[in-house]
């Protein structure tokens, strides 16, 4: 029995179809990708803020490799002459900073803070004053890589004559610059029941999982629509 329709549709058209329902598929699977990692990052923080922290000055003085996402412990004191304040960080649809405060420990070695979010001013040339404890002190928290933004527009340079100094997600050479040679690379998220900290809210993602996935049904639904386009305007009824 011959069907009352045929399909014809130009090689462009086919290329064309092909190319975007694969950039669409493959948009899909990278954003579901993105929310099992943010998932994950998430299980990490919970379960290392629960177990038992290590002493970081002791782990960094016996060279052994200290991994990201474990709880730790450090003696020593605030730099507070020295705060960086990530730029562009928000919190609850609200633009801000994120504070990073250099903390020395007993050996000299230096390690950030990041010491929760602080909201920003609507004139960007007035920046938070930030309270920052002097003298020893021993504070907890969990043990981070410097985090990475998707898309890096600019380069931090090295001026240290202005402080607070606001930061573009410095590569860990740009940070060394800024504070010397005794940087450790990594950074402290301060626990939220430590005092001196601001808004900290560690076990919650900035772009949460479900977000990826409501993203990636977009793409994959976006690829289903283009085929039936595809096929739709280029099926023809045969004129008897």
């Amino acid at each position: 029995m011959r069907l009352p329709f045929r399909f014809r549709a130009p090689w462009w058209a086919w290329v064309l179809t092909a190319v975007l329902v694969a950039l669409f598929a493959r948009l899909g699977f990278w954003q579901m990708h993105r929310a099992e990692e943010k998932m994950g990052m998430i299980s990490a923080y919970q379960q290392a803020a629960k177990s038992a922290p290590l002493d970081l000055g002791e782990v960094l003085a016996s060279g052994a490799e200290l991994a990201f996402t474990q709880a730790v412990q450090a003696p020593g004191a605030y730099d507070a002459a020295r705060t960086l304040l990530l730029d562009n960080q928000v919190s609850n649809h609200v633009v801000g900073y994120r504070v990073w405060s250099p903390f020395s420990l007993p050996s000299g070695q230096l390690v950030l803070v990041d010491r929760g979010w602080v909201k920003g001013n609507p004139d960007r040339r007035k920046l938070p004053a930030i309270q920052t404890p002097a003298g020893e002190l021993v504070l907890r928290g969990v043990w981070q890589a410097l985090p990475r933004p998707g898309l890096r527009l600019a380069q931090d340079d090295c001026d240290r004559t202005n402080w607070p100094r606001v930061v573009q997600y410095p590569l860990f050479e740009e940070l060394r610059c800024l504070l010397g040679p005794d940087l450790v690379e990594g950074l402290i998220w301060l626990d939220p029941a430590e005092p001196n900290g601001f808004v900290r809210e560690w076990d919650a993602v900035d772009f949460p999982p479900e977000r990826h996935y409501g993203y990636a049904l977009q793409w994959f639904s976006l690829a289903a629509t283009l085929l039936v386009l595809f096929i739709v305007v280029n099926l023809r009824r045969i004129q008897p």
